[in-house]
């Protein structure tokens, strides 16, 4: 361990969580000092650890067998949301032993999901109530749960047959060869092909999502504030093309601050066909300046010559092979003013411990073992684009404060 790396990083510790006392909350430096104090107190955690401490740690998969009962058995509702319960009536409720729900949620109350109070406190007696936490009540949310349901019981099988099928198939390219592809399909399908035919875990999937989506990180207030003087520097009626935009949620954003901007939502003829029916949708988001336009985007861009050209969470679905594919039809359908603007991740170096890169390595393995797609960091962004068409010329890559999601833009001249 080293000692004086420890005693500085506390040093500093001290002094953000005195400063964060004094900024607003929703402010950008707030943001900022609360991601350094949580990278901080990751180092510290780490370099604590003894190396089989470390090991140990990182192999277990105790957290989520905790949180599959939870879900499975729909623990978090059985728990009321503002008073406690007793660990008899949960095992009643749900129909396992008592002992069996003590254990399980016990380990969980340690992640901080639950937790558990005496009854009397000034008595003997060994009788406790359950109740919930921050965490535990977000389980209580259609979102959250479709969520935790998809990572048990698509991702965790997943996960356990990911590095079988990269013994079988190295090049790890095709979503047919995944780790889920393995774990889930006879003949083999792609996650895609399987939800496609599947209403229920397609339904799961994307209600999922959502508890991803709509966290903090990913609000459209981060993308608003980093490239908002862009938009607003827009011809009135200039195109923004948002490619596999699904049901508009992120263009209507924009578009409440940038009316002037005429936007195409793309997607698959279902998706699209789903998104023309949704109320913020109706008359082109209620102003006539969001157009719903089926396209795969594995064919030629039939928008031509857009200002913007927007790939939100797109790319980090597919493997090289395929987002090369993207990227050539978005490229050849720009003309010299259009940009190109991907909003996803980019992994940052590793020469420091971090829960932002922890998180991004985690999604990039995630990925993997779902699809075979991948997270890239700066250099793979950089040479994606140039494996894809040489006239892309890059422009930089930029991280707002509190964004999970980086903006990558390129183009063939600035706007």
């Amino acid at each position: 361990m080293n000692d004086s790396r420890v005693i500085g990083l506390a040093s500093g510790l001290f002094s953000d969580a005195q400063a964060l006392n004094q900024i607003s909350s929703d402010s950008p430096a707030a943001a900022t000092t609360r991601e350094r104090i949580l990278d901080v107190a990751f180092e510290i955690y780490n370099l604590l650890l003894d190396p089989a401490e470390l090991l140990r740690t990182h192999a277990s998969h105790a957290s989520l067998i905790s949180l599959h009962f939870i879900q499975r058995f729909d623990i978090a509702t059985i728990v009321p949301p503002d008073s406690g319960i007793s660990y008899s009536a949960i095992a009643s409720s749900c129909g396992q032993l008592e002992q069996t729900v003590r254990r399980i949620l016990r380990h969980a109350i340690g992640l901080q999901v639950f937790r558990e109070e005496r009854l009397c406190p000034s008595s003997a007696s060994d009788e406790v109530l359950v109740y919930h936490t921050p965490a535990s009540l977000l389980l209580r949310h259609p979102s959250y749960s479709a969520w935790l349901g998809a990572t048990c019981e698509e991702s965790w099988p997943a996960a356990t047959r990911t590095v079988d099928a990269l013994a079988a198939f190295p090049a790890a390219s095709e979503p047919t060869e995944s780790g889920w592809a393995l774990a889930h399909s006879t003949p083999r399908q792609s996650l895609y092909d399987v939800i496609a035919i599947s209403p229920a875990r397609a339904l799961r999937f994307s209600t999922g999502m959502s508890a991803y989506s709509t966290g903090p990180g990913y609000a459209p207030d981060h993308f608003l504030k980093a490239r908002g003087d862009l938009l607003a520097r827009l011809a009135k009626g200039s195109k923004f093309v948002d490619v596999g935009g699904g049901f508009g949620h992120f263009v209507r954003a924009l578009n409440r601050q940038h009316r002037h901007i005429e936007f195409v939502v793309q997607d698959l003829p279902r998706v699209v066909s789903k998104a023309e029916r949704l109320p913020g949708n109706l008359n082109g988001g209620n102003n006539g300046h969001i157009v719903f336009q089926a396209h795969d985007f594995f064919k030629p861009q039939p928008v031509k010559g857009a200002a913007v050209y927007f790939l939100r969470w797109i790319l980090h679905n597919w493997s090289d092979k395929y987002a090369v594919r993207i990227l050539q039809n978005t490229g050849q359908a720009m003309d010299e003013n259009s940009r190109l603007i991907i909003h996803d991740y980019c992994i940052d170096d590793l020469n420091k411990l971090s829960i932002r890169k922890r998180h991004s390595r985690n999604m990039d393995i995630g990925m993997m073992q779902l699809l075979n797609a991948q997270e890239r960091d700066e250099a793979q962004w950089r040479e994606l684009l140039a494996k894809a068409d040489s006239r892309f010329q890059w422009i930089g890559v930029t991280r707002p404060p509190g964004s999970a999601l980086a903006i990558i833009e390129a183009s063939r001249t600035a706007i």
